[in-house]
């Protein structure tokens, strides 16, 4: 429209409206999990809830979820409203209860809405660290409550896990969590997304030191110590196999709850379906690969095994030893002419 010679551009106003409602102040979720002291995963549950609401994206942002900041808030306040003054009644961390849980998503959403909803009683240690990091509660505290169960309606399939939040559900130490996951998953960079089942297959399959020493109340060392003298099973320095420690130490007991059956069993969604683990590899200067523990484990490898490269025309092929045997021992057959054998080999009916 033209006033005199300015030019004044119109614009519709629902349209306008809008657009501001979409930009109301938000929190990305990265921070706002930081903020609480709470993993990311554990975030996007309160968010399921409905204790905090995701804020909506503004136009030209695709991916990255974000945490409206007033709903934020208002949780923060109802929380800390419901934490008294931190004293001997309260001599347990939150943190440390998170780690005895074992290797599992921990329920860091549902003690903090029950907290929030006066359901449990909790306290907040001085100081200017995250909110979840300075929680204590009582010492006789049931772990058989519902604000520790496993939330079984929530859908996990389409909730990521960095790998910071993975060693939060193995139960092993944060300032480690770098260590450990390229001992796990091999290298990459430290927010890289691993698929919540794939967190959980590892949970199953590892324990650290440092939950054994939380369940047991001893010392690192001392847990270390003592995994090493029951003669279990050795993954890594500080990780050990989580069948083989509930075995040899019975004092850990066994976790009631099935790591699998607490999460509910939904349809991974399309574009994850199918989909492998994503693991590399690091190649030294010298040539020698570090193969990720769950990947040589499902090979039957150990250490101080060979494995074997093959060059074709579609590629390389890894071999391990048995199963270069194997192919050794059928071409033999076939070349001597034991047709049967060789089709026994391969697991075919040789009268086809």
């Amino acid at each position: 429209m033209l006033d005199g010679q300015r030019l004044h551009v119109l614009f519709d106003r629902e349209a306008i409206e809008q657009l501001a409602r979409q930009h109301t102040p938000s929190k990305r979720l990265v921070r706002a999990s930081a903020n609480l002291g709470i993993p990311g995963y554990a975030l996007r549950e309160l968010m399921w809830l409905g204790l905090i609401n995701e804020a909506p994206l503004p136009p030209g942002r695709k991916g990255k979820h974000t945490v409206d900041e007033a709903s934020l808030a208002e949780f923060t306040r109802r929380l800390c409203g419901n934490l008294g003054v931190s004293d001997r009644r309260f001599p347990v961390r939150l943190s440390d209860l998170m780690v005895q849980l074992g290797g599992r998503p921990k329920p860091w959403a549902a003690v903090l809405a029950a907290i929030a909803n006066g359901e449990l009683a909790a306290a907040l240690a001085p100081g200017q660290g995250p909110i979840a990091e300075r929680i204590r509660l009582p010492g006789n505290v049931e772990l058989k409550a519902a604000a520790f169960a496993l939330n079984s309606e929530m859908d996990w399939a389409d909730v990521p896990v960095s790998k910071r939040e993975c060693a939060d559900i193995l139960g092993l130490s944060p300032t480690n969590f770098s260590r450990y996951s390229d001992f796990l998953l091999g290298p990459g960079k430290p927010f890289r997304d691993i698929r919540m089942a794939d967190a959980v297959t590892l949970a199953k399959r590892f324990i650290g030191t440092t939950e054994i020493a939380k369940r047991l109340k001893l010392h690192h060392v001392a847990a270390l110590n003592l995994a090493m003298q029951r003669g279990v099973k050795f993954a890594d320095k500080g990780l050990f196999d989580r069948e083989s420690a509930q075995a040899r130490i019975p004092e850990l007991g066994r976790t009631k709850e099935s790591l699998i059956r607490g999460m509910k069993q939904a349809s991974l969604p399309r574009r994850n379906r199918g989909r492998a683990m994503d693991m590399q590899a690091k190649v030294a200067a010298d040539g020698r690969i570090r193969i990720p523990a769950l990947v040589y484990q499902q090979l039957g490898l150990k250490a101080g095994d060979a494995v074997y490269f093959e060059l074709t025309r579609h590629g390389t092929v890894l071999r391990t030893a048995a199963q270069a045997v194997a192919q050794a021992q059928a071409l033999a057959e076939l070349h001597t002419g034991d047709v049967e054998g060789f089709l026994e080999r391969r697991g075919e009916d040789s009268g086809e």
